[in-house]
């Protein structure tokens, strides 16, 4: 599962995220912001826990504004420290380009937090250089397939060899390998024929509320394909 921000503004409705996110940065809120949704995210998690049972994944995605700021990764441990997550495991999300800017003594800071359980998320991933150099040092766990690749994979038999490339190196890195953007049945079959089998899209399930992300997944059935949902953290 997923957290997203979602502010559904009293005046002009739902603020679309990256205008959230700068609006955040500009007013000097950003790293609070941070702080304060993975907290949530994990209060949200907890609550949830009896409903969703064991072994899940929660992800949060951070910015590269945020990891360069002194002390970020042992603030977020600290945070998530607070919580029982049992059977629940943290994944922070980097984009490509954040990682890129990934110093050695971060690396340090984010292997502390692999060693603690928490596990990393190279986000927006294509078969770029910078993006292989960043699965070979060995720092995360999964990789999620840019959405376009996704999208083209019905008409475009080049994207269909590339996704099946991505799949079978992040197999052998150890890696799993997320699809976002699932929107139809023809798209889910293309990437289980293709080794892919973790899937994230509105095929599933728009983004749900807490509580209404919790009684959906109860309700899912257990010979279904691995799914990545979203649940929608608001913000008031």
């Amino acid at each position: 599962m997923e957290a997203l921000l979602r502010w559904n503004h009293p005046v002009t409705g739902y603020i679309a995220p990256p205008v959230l996110i700068q609006l955040a940065y500009e007013n000097g809120l950003l790293n609070e912001l941070g702080y304060y949704l993975i907290d949530l995210a994990c209060l949200d998690a907890q609550n949830m826990q009896k409903s969703i049972g064991s072994d899940v994944r929660l992800s949060v995605n951070i910015s590269s504004k945020q990891i360069i700021d002194d002390g970020f990764f042992v603030n977020v441990l600290a945070i998530i420290r607070k919580y029982h997550l049992k059977g629940i495991h943290f994944v922070l999300e980097i984009t490509e380009r954040a990682a890129m800017e990934l110093s050695d003594d971060l690396k340090k800071e984010m292997e502390q937090l692999r060693n603690q359980g928490i596990e990393f998320s190279l986000d927006d991933f294509g078969m770029g250089h910078n993006s292989l150099i960043q699965l070979q040092e060995g720092f995360f766990n999964e990789v999620k397939l840019d959405g376009h690749l996704v999208s083209q994979l019905l008409v475009n038999e080049s994207t269909r060899e590339i996704v099946s490339g991505i799949v079978q190196m992040s197999n052998r890195l150890n890696c799993r390998t997320i699809a976002e953007f699932v929107e139809t049945k023809e798209q889910r079959d293309v990437l289980l024929d293709l080794g892919c089998n973790i899937y994230q899209g509105y095929y599933y399930s728009r983004p749900l509320p807490p509580q209404e992300f919790a009684d959906y997944i109860t309700k899912l059935p257990v010979n279904e394909p691995e799914t990545k949902l979203n649940s929608s953290i608001p913000v008031s």
